[in-house]
């Protein structure tokens, strides 16, 4: 036999014997079986709120940006391409729920807002850049363009699937 075999057996028959690490192992255990079985909820509650969180924070920033700190906005700036990425696994994410909850013949989930409000904002942005006189148009505005533009797309693209 190898050196490491007894390894390989240690949760065998022998039950009596009582396993090291007692109320932390089973804790881990617990957590680990209900990450496992709750993992694509859990991401899809983290992208919603990664997802209106930066909605919420690009339009307060884009109409308030002469009182915004410099930090919001490049930190606005900096999350663009990851959001994006988060966008799209949000929408795989939702398209997964719905179909397993069609499979389970659960109740539908509500319809996510996300894009209709960037559309909104993309209205919004454009009519106050528009009619504002003395506003020029910055980098935000890009950012909001090219996010609603992508919502569009990634959600036109689930629905033709």
């Amino acid at each position: 036999m190898a050196w490491w075999t007894h390894i390989l057996f240690i949760n065998g028959n022998n039950s009596s014997r009582r396993k090291r690490g007692g109320i932390l192992n089973a804790t881990y255990s617990i957590a680990q079986s209900y990450l496992k079985a709750r993992v694509i909820d859990i991401l899809y509650v983290a992208f919603a709120i990664f997802t209106y969180l930066y909605i919420f924070l690009s339009a307060i920033s884009f109409f308030f940006h002469d009182k915004t700190p410099s930090a919001i906005l490049f930190l606005i700036e900096a999350l663009s391409d990851p959001y994006l990425g988060a966008l799209g696994l949000y929408i795989v994410i939702r398209d997964i729920e719905r179909r397993r909850k069609t499979k389970n013949k659960k109740k539908k989930s509500k319809s996510e807002l996300f894009v209709p409000l960037w559309v909104f904002f993309l209205v919004c942005a454009s009519l106050f850049l528009f009619f504002v006189p003395n506003e020029v148009l910055h980098g935000l505005y890009k950012i909001i363009v090219t996010n609603a533009v992508a919502a569009v797309i990634m959600r036109i693209g689930i629905m033709l699937r």
